[in-house]
């Protein structure tokens, strides 16, 4: 249980931006849009994991390899 909670609590150190008092909003605002697009490139990762195999569509893996 401990473990899960600590485990937890680190992802979300990740997940969360610092919101120290001398951390300028900027700052903030530009870690959680590089986060964000972090997450959409994943997501998009993923889908075209999942959507290859059943599509006819041929996508080089230089194109893949290139998203992030």
């Amino acid at each position: 249980m401990i473990a899960k909670h600590k485990q937890q609590s680190s992802l979300l150190a990740l997940i969360a931006p610092l919101e120290d008092s001398e951390a300028s909003p900027n700052r903030i605002a530009l870690q959680r849009l590089l986060q964000l697009r972090a997450f959409v490139t994943v997501i998009g990762l993923i889908g075209l994991a999942i959507l290859l195999p059943f599509s006819s569509i041929k996508v080089p893996p230089s194109a893949i390899i290139g998203l992030p």
